[in-house]
């Protein structure tokens, strides 16, 4: 796909170039379906002889799936793809100021992308890697069959905080070292 962004389509670069404002927002709908449509077929290509092959071809893919599983696996790849496409082309379409905005952003390095994020919303990103975290303890201690569920529970609290506390340092100590960076270096005087 060529245009100014990674998902950009033909249709709506050629919308763009060759249509006003109102022209765009009574077809941006037409358009968005059009370009969805394309990708549903282009991505069905791939998805429902590949879910025919695995049906085919592998004993696991037969007995782990029913009929449900295997329409899903040949239908939810070409869905995913129409519904992407063409809500990303509508909304190309219907406002390109926002859209060049959004695109216009300056390049940020991943790790001020990651400070600011953690500046923004530290309980979210706590959660987001400590919910996990806490999981996959609770996932290995559950494997030792010689505990109790109780003595396993407690296990994954006690190791879950300290995985917890050791994340909560980890961001003070990046956030330190960041401000550290950050600071204007000041010459001492040398003493006599």
């Amino acid at each position: 796909m060529k245009g100014d962004s990674v998902f950009e389509t033909e249709a709506a670069k050629e919308a763009l170039a060759s249509m006003s404002r109102e022209e765009l927002s009574s077809n941006a709908e037409w358009i968005a379906l059009r370009v969805g449509a394309k990708a549903f077929a282009l991505t069905g290509i791939i998805s429902a002889p590949a879910t025919y092959f695995a049906i085919r071809r592998s004993p696991w893919f037969r007995k782990s799936t029913g009929v449900s599983g295997r329409v899903a696996s040949a239908f939810i790849p070409p869905l995913f793809a129409f519904t992407f496409m063409a809500e990303h082309t509508a909304s190309r379409l219907a406002r390109p100021d926002a859209y060049e905005t959004f695109v216009a952003k300056p390049s940020v390095p991943v790790h001020r992308q990651f400070k600011q994020m953690v500046d923004e919303n530290p309980a979210k990103f706590l959660a987001l890697v400590g919910v996990p975290t806490v999981g996959g303890i609770f996932y290995v201690n559950s494997k030792q069959s010689h505990l109790t569920f109780s003595q396993k529970v407690m296990h994954t609290r006690v190791m879950g905080q300290a995985a917890v506390l050791a994340i909560l340092s980890g961001v003070a100590l990046y956030h330190m070292l960041e401000s550290l960076h950050d600071e204007p270096h000041e010459k001492k005087p040398a003493h006599a």
